[in-house]
């Protein structure tokens, strides 16, 4: 796609994401900034998957699809990709989640 075809609507309201159809995992879709991205991707068209670690964040949410995983637990990381990829591999991945520290980044310890 083209930066010229970017710029023109792709409907009547303006919107210009041509994500109809398109399948879009968003991680931390729990939390608020994954809730934004996941209104404005069903708003663009797309078949939202969500992910999140607490379930009960997810429930309320409009969501094709919903996957409970930790991303510091790799098993379970593996356990929902492998059943996601049975049924629907996303198209894009939103990696929404994510903890942060006060620390800076040379003394942050990745096996933390």
């Amino acid at each position: 796609m083209s930066g010229d075809d970017m710029a023109t609507p792709a409907s009547p309201n303006g919107n210009f994401l041509r994500l109809a159809g398109r399948r879009v995992l968003i991680t931390g879709a729990g939390g608020g900034v994954g809730r934004a991205l996941m209104q404005a991707f069903n708003t663009a068209g797309a078949i939202v998957f969500g992910a999140d670690r607490d379930a009960a964040l997810l429930a309320p949410l409009e969501l094709a699809r919903r996957l409970v995983f930790d991303l510091c637990d790799p098993a379970g990381i593996e356990a929902a990709m492998t059943d996601l990829v049975q049924s629907a591999v996303p198209d894009t991945v939103i990696s929404n989640a994510g903890w942060t520290g006060a620390d800076r980044l040379e003394h942050v310890d990745a096996s933390a």
